[in-house]
Parts: structure tokens; sequence; C-alpha cells
């Protein structure tokens, strides 16, 4: 007999039981996946020896045991150990303690990625904007209704232009038209360094710039990192009650 089962069996002889769940805690690391789902890297968390049974997991289940004599004392479970010391939850209330602590784990992977980002095109966007800008070009009206056209140059034969009415400031057109050159060097940069690694929302990476318009990128990645966010406390929220709630005597 090892040492995993005859600790399994001492236990169960000593008629000892878990009191309370202090916590449950995924320590896997997560990755995007080709589906849109964030799943586990294999062999990313970090391996513990169930007190238990002896066999090593990643999602740690903190609880408390008292035996017999009711000494209580903390030990560290899987979820199957957990669930069969602890006969006051059923199996359906041990899977909703374990989803929660998954989907926090995958929450805080993803939110740390659009973070990352989005201070990583904050960073580009700020040395973009302090290299120097092609001369501002004037062209005829292409329109009756324009007193001009201006056009600035951000590649081989590759034009943004836009026109002037005579309802207009020339320097309002002039300013967008800056502002559009420095976007559509942003997105460059960020094409090539990351060439569709990340995805965000439903939109995969080349997708989504190739729709992106007037830092429309920041606002998509703040669009999705709030609610993301939101979506995180309530998790936690949930944990807690559940691990409160799974308390007894």
């Amino acid at each position: 007999m090892n040492k995993a089962t005859q600790l399994l069996v001492l236990l169960e002889e000593n008629g000892d039981e878990i009191v309370a769940i202090e916590s449950v805690v995924d320590t896997r690391d997560y990755e995007e996946g080709p589906d849109d789902k964030w799943v586990p890297i294999p062999g990313s968390g970090d391996k513990r020896c169930c007190d238990r049974c002896g066999r090593n997991h990643e999602i740690h289940w903190q609880v408390t045991v008292k035996d017999s004599g009711g000494k209580k004392e903390s030990r560290v479970m899987g979820g199957g150990c957990a669930q069969q010391m602890y006969a006051v939850i059923d199996t359906k209330e041990v899977k909703s303690l374990a989803s929660a602590s998954i989907s926090i784990k995958k929450m805080e992977t993803q939110l740390a990625a659009y973070k990352a980002l989005l201070d990583d095109y904050k960073k580009i966007k700020n040395t973009v904007e302090r290299q120097s800008v092609p001369d501002i070009e004037e062209h005829p009206p292409e329109f009756s209704n324009l007193i001009k056209t201006l056009k600035i140059k951000v590649g081989q034969d590759k034009y943004i232009q836009d026109g002037v009415s005579k309802s207009q400031k020339e320097s309002d057109v002039r300013r967008d038209l800056v502002s559009r050159y420095h976007d559509s060097k942003v997105l460059d940069v960020i094409k090539q360094k990351y060439s569709g690694s990340i995805r965000i929302g439903r939109f995969k990476k080349p997708q989504l710039l190739g729709l992106l318009f007037n830092s429309s990128l920041e606002n998509r990645l703040v669009s999705n990192i709030k609610p993301l966010e939101r979506s995180l406390d309530k998790q936690r929220t949930k944990l807690d009650k559940l691990q409160k709630s799974a308390v007894k005597g």
C-alpha cells in the first residue's frame, strides 16, 4: 500500500470531514485558441500533491478539515476528493465552485492581454505622433461644392485626402488629415508587430485592423475591457459567496 492510499484510508478511518471551502484557485495559464475560446496550457499550472489521494492537480482546493476529535486544520485537495469528503455540498455545487475559479482565471488572462495591447497601442501612437509628417499637398477641387482637395502621402502611391468646402475651416481639415495619417502609421506598426496573434472580440487582428479608423482600435479595446472587468468582478463575488456558503459546523 503506497503512502497516498495509506493517507486516504487513514483519513476515512478517522472520520475526517471538510467543514469549509477556504478557496478554489486555478493555477494554470491560458491562451487564446483558434475558435476564439481561451484554453488552459497543458502543464502550465502549479502542480500540487492532493493531501487526500496523493495525485497532482493544478486547480487547488484549500479546505478546512475537522477530525473526529474536533481538531481543525487546513489542507489542499483536488475537486474530486473535496466533493467526496464534504457531504454537505453536492456535485453541482462543487462544479459551480470549480467553474467560477476557471472563469476567473480565463477572464484575468484575457483582460491582461487586452490591457497589454492597449498599453502597447498607446506607446506606438505616442512614438508615431512625435515623428515628422509629410507636407500636405493642395490640389484642385474634385467636386463643385469644394474649394480645394488636400492630400497627404502615407505610402508608395498611397494618399489620404479630403476636400475643403466653403462651410469648413481649412485648418480643421488639415488637422483631421494629420490625425488620420498618424492612425494609418500606427496600424502599420501593429500589423507588422502582431501579425494576427491576438483576437479582439470576434475579429482576428488582421480582420479587425482592416476595419479600424481614427483611433477605433483604442475604442474597441476599451469597449472590450470595461465589460470584461465587470464580468470578472461578478465572478469573484460569485466565487466568494459559494465559498462562504460551503461552511458547516
